[in-house]
């Protein structure tokens, strides 16, 4: 069990959190980046393989949300 004074430097950092209106999250997954901002309608994520893909599919599914993946022109360009 933490000490109260164990505590305090999490406690600063809710504190912290807590008197920002918004909070911008890059997240790195291997290769990929997620971005997370607050004020965007979505979320978005950079160079996913193709599990991170069926993850964040099933994740977004589950939220009655959707992924839109654009397509790669440089794959159009090779068929």
């Amino acid at each position: 069990m933490m000490k109260p004074a164990e505590c305090e430097p999490a406690r600063q950092v809710i504190d912290d959190i807590r008197s920002i209106s918004t909070i911008k999250v890059n997240i790195l997954v291997n290769e990929a980046m997620i971005i997370s901002d607050p004020e965007d309608t979505h979320r978005t994520i950079f160079d996913p393989d193709e599990e991170l893909l069926l993850l964040v599919r099933e994740l977004a599914a589950g939220e009655g949300m959707f992924v839109w993946r654009a397509e790669d022109p440089a794959k159009k360009d090779r068929q």
